[in-house]
């Protein structure tokens, strides 16, 4: 990569940190209205339950990596809950000097396994299928400039087994997305403050496809409880 297609990824890494990159974007899908369109600064508070996977391809000119997530998000208990999904996926083009995010969330998906009687404890099994939309951008590495946007649909179908035992955390995570180099530009930004519960699972069935994107296959799941989260969110 030369000094001209510089990208920089802040704290997005490419293990299973996914639940700081994805989490911080599903308080987008939690809401009624939230404009993905517009360079906006936003702040949600809620309580979901849910699964999270992800997964990454690597070729000769970069990589792909792909966030899912779906979840019953609502207010304390999960009170008033909405079955919601985000999907995002990101394109690093060295050869092209490009990079491409797409990301988008629905709600009303077909989801099982997690409903508010079990939500103080992390379920044991989730099914969900479902059509997220997706906003899609495509930055030159070079001049961190948007060059081309359009839209998109991701269609899903997961099914996810826990496995893992419980892990707790509790604290503040941030990432960040920015390209271009003198000067460069911060595209996405998030903070959150949470307080989860989690554990790994096995992905018992996974079929992922959109139109003109290639997610790579899933390797990594966890399912997940986030008893508190307030989330700050920058696009540009």
């Amino acid at each position: 990569m030369t000094r001209h297609s510089l990208l920089c990824l802040s704290a997005v890494t490419h293990a299973l940190t996914s639940q700081i990159a994805v989490a911080a974007i599903l308080l987008l899908a939690s809401t009624i209205s939230a404009n993905t369109n517009a360079t906006t600064t936003e702040q949600y508070s809620v309580n979901q339950a849910g699964g999270v996977v992800s997964g990454t391809s690597y070729d000769a000119c970069g990589y792909t990596d792909v966030f899912l997530l779906v979840a019953a998000s609502g207010t304390h208990n999960l009170n008033n809950a909405n079955n919601v999904a985000l999907a995002e996926v990101i394109r690093f083009d060295s050869c092209q000097n490009l990079l491409t995010v797409a990301d988008g969330f629905v709600s009303g998906i077909t989801l099982s396994g997690v409903s508010p009687v079990n939500a103080v404890q992390l379920p044991q099994s989730i099914r969900a299928s479902g059509r997220v939309p997706l906003n899609v951008t495509v930055y030159s590495t070079q001049s961190g400039n948007a060059v081309n946007s359009y839209t998109d649909n991701l269609s899903f179908d997961l099914g996810l087994n826990l496995i893992g035992p419980n892990n707790n955390f509790s604290g503040t995570t941030k990432n960040s997305i920015t390209v271009g180099t003198s000067p460069s530009t911060t595209v996405y930004s998030q903070t959150a403050h949470d307080n989860e519960s989690s554990g790994v699972a096995s992905i018992t069935s996974s079929t992922l496809s959109t139109n003109t994107l290639t997610p790579p296959p899933l390797s990594r799941a966890e399912i997940d409880i986030f008893k508190i989260r307030q989330i700050t969110i920058t696009r540009q």
